[in-house]
C-alpha cells in the first residue's frame, strides 16, 4: 500500500477513540509510577513498555498521530498506519476506565505471585495512582550525593569552501571536536555521582550512554519553564517531555528550536533547552561511549569515549583499570 492510501485509509477506518495506555518503563527501566497517555513519542533510541488493554473485539490502528513533514535523512515521509491489531473475542468484562481495570489485575497479581510481607506494600503503591516504586531499578539520586559535574554540548559545525560538515560533541560552545577513537574524552570515578547539564547549539540530538543510566533533574525550556514535571494542563507542543521529572533513562532528546522559518513554534520555545540529570558510577569499570543516536550524526563524529576508573586515593583516576 502506498503512503497515500494508507493516508486514505487512516481518514477513513482508524476513527475510534484512543485507547489510555499505561507506560510502565522507559529504555528497559521500570518508571516510579505508570504514566497513563493515549500517544507516545519515539525519537531515535526511545524504548517504551505499555500495558495494552483492548475494551472490544474488533481491529485496531496502530497509527503515527502525527503527520510527518520531513525526516532525518530527508527521504519521503514515512506512511501513518504502522500496523493493525486484530482482536479475537475473550472473557467479556465491563471496563469502564482502562487504568483502573489495569491496576485491578495488577493487584490481583501481586497477590498470586508476591510474597506476603511485601504484597501490602505493593498493593498501597498500585491503589496511590499506579505506583511502581518497589519494581524500580535504581535508587533515587539526592542532591547532597552529588560529586561533581559533567557538562556537554552537541553542535554542527556547516560545510563551508574549505572545510566538510563537522559532527561533534564537547564540554562547552568553545570545546567541541569531532570523535578521536584514541581519545578518553571524560576519565569518571568508580562510585562518583554526577549532575550532568547538556544544550545543543544546532538542530536537536538524541544523547545516549551506555552503561550508566541516568535520573532527569529538569527539562528547561528557552522560557524557563521545566517542561519535564507532569503538569494536569499539558502543553501540547512540549508533551513529549511531561512526567519526565525523576525517570530513570539512557536516551534523551536535546532539543534546539533556534530555526523556525513557517513560524510554527510558540516565542517562548524558540532556542535551545537545557537538560539536567544525576547519574552514579557503580559496578562497571571500563572504557564505553556516549553519541548522538541519530547513527548519520554517531558515525560522522557526534561520539565521545568515556573511561570509568579507579580511584588513584589523591582525588583522581588510576592510570589501568584491569
Amino acid at each position: 500500500m502506498k503512503a497515500a492510501a494508507t493516508e486514505q485509509y487512516v481518514e477513513k477506518y482508524c476513527t475510534g477513540p484512543k485507547l489510555d495506555m499505561p507506560l510502565v518503563a522507559a529504555d528497559g527501566l521500570t518508571l516510579s509510577k505508570a504514566l497513563v497517555r493515549q500517544s507516545v513519542t519515539f525519537q531515535p533510541g526511545y524504548r517504551w513498555d505499555a500495558l495494552v488493554l483492548f475494551p472490544e473485539a474488533g481491529d485496531y490502528c496502530v497509527i503515527n498521530d502525527v503527520k510527518v513533514a520531513d525526516t532525518v535523512d530527508q527521504a519521503a515521509p514515512s506512511a501513518r498506519l504502522l500496523g493493525l491489531v486484530k482482536v479475537e473475542p475473550g472473557v467479556h468484562e465491563q471496563i469502564k476506565s482502562i487504568p483502573s481495570y489495569v491496576e485491578s489485575k495488577l493487584l490481583e497479581a501481586a497477590k498470586a505471585n508476591m510474597p506476603a510481607d511485601v504484597q501490602a506494600k505493593i498493593g498501597d503503591e498500585l491503589r496511590s495512582g499506579l505506583k511502581l516504586s518497589s519494581f524500580e531499578p535504581h535508587r533515587s539520586i539526592d542532591p547532597s550525593e552529588v560529586t561533581g559535574t559533567q557538562t556537554l554540548v552537541f553542535d554542527i559545525k556547516l560545510k563551508t569552501e574549505t572545510t566538510p560538515t563537522l559532527f561533534q560533541v564537547g564540554t562547552n560552545d568553545d570545546d567541541v571536536h569531532s570523535y578521536d577513537p584514541a581519545l578518553i574524552d571524560r576519565k569518571l570515578r568508580l562510585g562518583d555521582v554526577d549532575k550532568w547539564e547538556m544544550t545543543s547549539m544546532l538542530g536537536s540530538h538524541p544523547f545516549h550512554i551506555h552503561v550508566n543510566p541516568f535520573q532527569i533533574v529538569s527539562i528547561i525550556a528557552p522560557n524557563g519553564t521545566d517542561v519535564s514535571q507532569d503538569s494536569p494542563q499539558p502543553d501540547k507542543f512540549d508533551d513529549q517531555f511531561r512526567g519526565m521529572k525523576g525517570m530513570w533513562k539512557d536516551t534523551l532528546w536535546i532539543l534546539n528550536q533556534s530555526q523556525n522559518k513557517e513560524k510554527t513554534i510558540p516565542p517562548g520555545r524558540v532556542g535551545k533547552y537545557t537538560v539536567t540529570f544525576r547519574t552514579r558510577y557503580e559496578r562497571y569499570v571500563g572504557d564505553f561511549v556516549l553519541h548522538c543516536h541519530i547513527l548519520d550524526h554517531e558515525d560522522q563524529g557526534m561520539m565521545q569515549n568515556v573511561r570509568i576508573a579507579l580511584p588513584d586515593g589523591a582525588g583522581g583516576v588510576a592510570m589501568a583499570h584491569h
